[in-house]
């Protein structure tokens, strides 16, 4: 096991404040990771925020266009079967 010290001149405060930063920057990785709620079909028109097509609804149908547009995330899982 390794033990971690701390250098003399870190006073518990700011080193506190150091791992609490740490773990902040971790969550905030991480946090967009995070999966989305899966959202069955039929689909159509302009998908407005981000989705996940899941394999368990598969088959998802298309009733329509869809449309994705920039910085919006579509994520289809894999086996996912797409029917228009």
């Amino acid at each position: 096991m390794r033990v971690l010290r701390s250098h003399p001149s870190l006073s518990a405060p700011v080193l506190a404040g150091v791992l609490l930063a740490g773990l902040l920057l971790f969550l905030a990785n991480h946090a967009a990771a995070a999966p989305t709620a899966c959202v069955p079909g039929p689909h159509s028109g302009v998908i407005t925020g981000t989705q996940t097509w899941c394999a368990a609804d598969s088959p998802h149908l298309l009733s329509g266009d869809v449309t994705v547009p920039p910085g919006v995330t579509l994520t289809i899982e894999s086996g996912v079967t797409v029917m228009g």
